[in-house]
């Protein structure tokens, strides 16, 4: 998908298989560090899983695509300076 519809980039908090393990509960999203930045239309994509046919491969595909969302955004903050990677020493 990825598409970045000009205008429409929101911070998505994650929505796949492992949700639950990043903090998601009923009424409750993700915390904040699971989260990618997503045009409206990817964000659509992901939260409706319009990328999925219901099967646990799709939904697994479709999980991993997002987490990968995730890892670009953190690795664009990270280059732009909004957050800041500690070596340990």
């Amino acid at each position: 998908m990825h598409v970045f519809a000009a205008g429409t980039v929101v911070y998505a908090h994650y929505t796949g298989l492992r949700q639950h393990a990043f903090g998601k509960g009923r009424g409750v999203k993700c915390g904040d560090l699971y989260g990618a930045d997503l045009c409206a239309r990817c964000h659509s994509y992901f939260d409706q899983y319009q990328g999925c046919n219901g099967s646990y491969e799709s939904k697994t595909a479709l999980s991993e695509e997002f987490m990968f969302c995730i890892l670009k955004t953190h690795e664009r903050n990270e280059r732009e300076g909004v957050i800041k990677v500690c070596k340990k020493q």
